[in-house]
């Protein structure tokens, strides 16, 4: 009697949950070295953003307990003589809201591998629950249509089009590109800085090296720096009047780029689109 009503439990909670589904991945890289140099780029960056999410999360985990223990603390000199404490600790530990943002790193880093010239596959499965589905299906049933770097296209079509020339958008969008070779030599610029005043004008980058001389002419004023590839971002450091500033931008699949920047003037955004 007992296995049945633990069945029956089972069963219940099962239902209750529903269906679930998870997103699963496949690559195919880019034709040539380039592109998987490329990639290994994109592969740094993800470690180095998986590194950053952890090390965020723990560190606002830990400050939460601190502030935790510190409530409490106070909490406890509140109390008279004698009172027993109603609350513990964890009453006052609210650690539980340090969220992760490890998940952002899997997305920039299947963009960095789309823009290196390789292929993402992203298909949602039903691995439990699926019973629930209508119709019903088994586990392991794909549901939806696959998204191929980020479009809904048949796997059939997406190599009909590649064998076929693209022009415009498209063709910058799926053109395969490595390394320093996926940024353009020219961009038109637009930003804003840490008191709302927007401006515009242009940067150009020049290869040098493993590195980028970058060039900003904005309002007759120049400005110049380096930059170097850190996966799908670019990283640019400079002076200007003696004083240090610094970008880090994030390079999106059609070759345009975005991001923050510091300086002696404050803080801001840029929006770099390929001129």
């Amino acid at each position: 009697m007992r296995r049945v009503l633990l069945s029956l439990m089972v069963a219940v909670l099962a239902a209750a949950c529903g269906p679930v589904i998870e997103t699963r991945y496949s690559y195919t890289p880019p034709p040539g070295g380039g592109g998987m140099a490329c990639i290994q780029q994109c592969e740094a960056g993800r470690f180095q953003c998986v590194r950053e999410a952890r090390y965020s999360q723990d560190s606002c985990k830990a400050d939460a307990h601190r502030r935790a223990e510190h409530a409490y603390h106070h909490y406890l000199s509140t109390l008279r003589r004698g009172e027993k404490p109603k609350y513990s600790v964890s009453y006052f530990d609210n650690s539980y809201s340090c969220q992760s943002v490890e998940s952002q790193c899997k997305v920039d880093y299947n963009d960095c591998y789309a823009a290196c010239g390789g292929q993402v596959v992203a298909q949602q499965i039903c691995t439990s629950g699926c019973e629930q589905l209508k119709p019903p299906m088994p586990p392991g049933t794909p549901v939806g249509p696959a998204l191929v770097n980020g479009s809904p296209m048949r796997m059939q079509s997406m190599r009909t089009a590649e064998a076929a020339p693209r022009s415009g958008k498209m063709a910058k969008e799926a053109a395969p590109s490595a390394g320093m070779a996926r940024l353009a030599q020219r961009y038109t610029v637009s930003g804003t800085n840490g008191e709302d005043i927007t401006y515009e004008g242009t940067v150009t980058l020049r290869p040098n090296g493993d590195r980028f001389q970058v060039r900003w002419d904005i309002d007759d004023v120049v400005y110049n720096g380096v930059g170097t590839l850190v996966g799908n971002r670019l990283v640019v450091e400079g002076r200007h009047d003696g004083e240090p500033f610094r970008y880090d931008l994030r390079i999106a699949s059609d070759g345009s780029l975005s991001g923050s920047w510091t300086g002696d003037e404050g803080e801001g955004t840029e929006d770099w689109e390929p001129s």
